[in-house]
């Protein structure tokens, strides 16, 4: 009994050792990156919450909520006003977040970041990386009319290529979920090319 206790405790060790060694080799270069710690800054003067959180989990996926959120802290530190109205942006399944995230929601669909489907704005599904670049090319160029292309996600795509918000143009890859590491990533860019 007592060797089963020992060899349990020496696992036990292993396992808690090599998620911190895992981590830091994992993820330590990407921790390292120049341009992530200038958006992580930049994000913390704009008010987004949780940077230490981000900072350890930088490849989490994000919400349409958090998305929203952060979209919407990005349009304000530019100093832009919605075009949209508040009656176009009511959403039956935001009702248990507190308010100042409504508020956020709502803004978010009147600066055209996302706009909902029947009613609803389905806060906790995931964002890809094409969601994510076609929202923020939709803001930056409300008036521009993209043809109808399949997959549609292209022409907003390559607008954001040209213009050095994502480094690739539009491939498959785009469908996977967008992380807290790229989502930053893309509104410095942003940022930096609106200022």
């Amino acid at each position: 009994m007592q060797d089963r206790k020992k060899v349990i405790a020496y696992i036990s060790l292993v396992v808690f050792a090599w998620r911190i060694v895992f981590y830091r080799v994992g993820w330590g270069t990407k921790l390292q990156d120049a341009e992530f710690d200038q958006a992580l800054l930049r994000a913390e003067k704009t008010g987004i919450k949780w940077i230490e959180e981000i900072r350890m989990y930088p490849f989490s996926p994000v919400t349409r909520l958090e998305a929203a959120q952060w979209y919407v802290l990005l349009a304000q530190d530019i100093w832009l006003v919605p075009d949209g109205t508040p009656s176009d942006c009511v959403f039956a399944d935001i009702s248990e977040v507190d308010d100042v995230t409504k508020d956020r929601v709502v803004l978010a669909c009147m600066y055209d970041f996302f706009k909902g489907t029947d009613g609803n704005f389905y806060p906790y599904a995931y964002v890809t990386k094409a969601n994510s670049l076609v929202a923020l090319i939709r803001w930056l160029s409300p008036a521009r009319e993209f043809e109808l292309t399949q997959p549609y996600r292209t022409p907003y795509v390559n607008l954001a290529y040209e213009q050095g918000i994502t480094k690739r143009p539009s491939w498959p890859y785009l469908m996977y979920l967008i992380t807290k590491y790229e989502l930053l990533l893309q509104l410095w860019r942003v940022h930096e090319l609106k200022s």
